[in-house]
């Protein structure tokens, strides 16, 4: 069916999407790049899910800054950014944008990396988790430090690095209630189990106590017939 046809393509994509992330991770570029260009590829052949094709893009744009490609890969972050507008994907846009904004700063195109701050600063306490605000941040105070805002840099970086802070906190507690949580799930279970072998050494006493009664009562018996 069309169904099957589109899910066995989807899960196409993704291993070569998975495929590239693995060979990205080993520092293989090359060959990273070739089979996010070849999921990327076939996404939009078959016209499948926009995220799915944005992640793709994402990645080649990151390879290709990787790589020293500064205009190849503007063009793929942009174009991975616009599908992600297009659908609504805020937390997407957030991560295309501290992307973007890597690169014009590596790249010292401050004017762009202003915009795209410009664009992620409101953003950034919404969907900005720790990894995305750190980057974020980070590449904000780099751009305000090579403008010449000094005093601004050191506001941008203390920001960052209280609220980092913040979210670690609240990261940790949420480790701990999920720690003790376990922790009195097992002991509960643990309580079960040694409940269960109660009641079954009980069952085992209580039958052989009957037995031993029955024993007892038929030699009680047996005397009595002497």
């Amino acid at each position: 069916s069309i169904n099957k046809r589109r899910n066995d393509t989807l899960r196409l994509g993704q291993n070569l999407n998975n495929l590239g992330n693995l060979l990205y991770g080993r520092g293989q570029l090359d060959s990273a790049l070739h089979y996010f260009r070849l999921a990327a590829d076939l996404k939009q052949h078959f016209d499948l899910a926009s995220n799915l094709v944005a992640s793709s893009k994402n990645n080649i744009g990151m390879i290709l800054r990787e790589m020293g490609r500064n205009q190849e890969a503007e063009q793929e972050l942009l174009e991975a950014l616009a599908i992600r507008r297009e659908i609504h994907d805020r937390a997407g846009v957030l991560s295309s944008l501290t992307n973007l904004m890597e690169l014009y700063v590596a790249s010292q195109e401050m004017q762009k990396a202003q915009e795209v701050y410009k664009e992620a600063e409101p953003m950034l306490k919404e969907f900005g988790g720790y990894e995305i605000m750190t980057r974020m941040m980070s590449h904000a105070g780099d751009m305000h430090a090579k403008l010449g805002k000094y005093e601004r840099a050191v506001q941008v970086l203390q920001s960052a690095l209280l609220y980092t802070d913040s979210l670690h906190e609240q990261t940790t507690k949420e480790s701990i209630l999920e720690l003790e949580r376990r922790f009195k799930l097992e002991e509960k279970e643990k309580e079960i189990r040694d409940l269960q072998v109660a009641r079954e050494q009980a069952d085992r006493d209580k039958e052989w106590t009957r037995w031993f009664v029955i024993g007892l009562s038929a030699s009680v018996a047996l005397l009595s017939l002497m």
